[in-house]
């Protein structure tokens, strides 16, 4: 019997894949878009995934005899690139982006994990010795 129906079985988003398995396994990193805005969940797929280090060392600061706290700002890690011509990223090569060299052994740990976790060549990129602070929607002007 011959069939017309061909049938495709979904596959996850490989951002989703990833941004999941940090979520399960790096418990001081938090999932960022490639900006540095700070997310909880996964929702669509994206050419890249960015990390934020959650340092639970740091205490809010405190205003107003104590009534009103804000967290400080934590360190942008980076951005794995999956897809990006230009940064030379493709299946099968991402380019992971880091700010900060106090990142860089983080993120070479991380790079390693994930390469064999899924099967990828990863490199790492220093782009500036300083580091980054993660973004707020109110940084932006709408």
């Amino acid at each position: 019997m011959n069939s017309s129906v061909s049938f495709v079985d979904y596959k996850e988003p490989l951002s989703i894949q990833v941004g999941n398995w940090i979520l399960q396994n790096e418990k001081e990193l938090v999932l960022a878009s490639s900006g540095g805005c700070a997310y909880t969940f996964l929702q669509e797929e994206n050419d890249s995934i960015s990390f934020i280090l959650e340092d639970p060392r740091i205490v809010p600061k405190r205003y107003f005899f104590g009534l009103i706290s804000q967290k400080p700002r934590r360190d942008f890690i980076g951005t794995i690139w999956f897809e990006n011509e230009p940064r030379g990223a493709h299946e099968g090569r991402w380019v992971f982006e880091v700010y900060g060299r106090k990142h860089v052994e983080l993120a070479k740990r991380l790079a390693l994990e994930l390469s064999s976790t899924f099967s990828s060549k990863i490199t790492v990129h220093l782009v500036s010795e300083q580091t980054r602070e993660e973004t707020y929607l109110s940084d932006y002007d709408f």
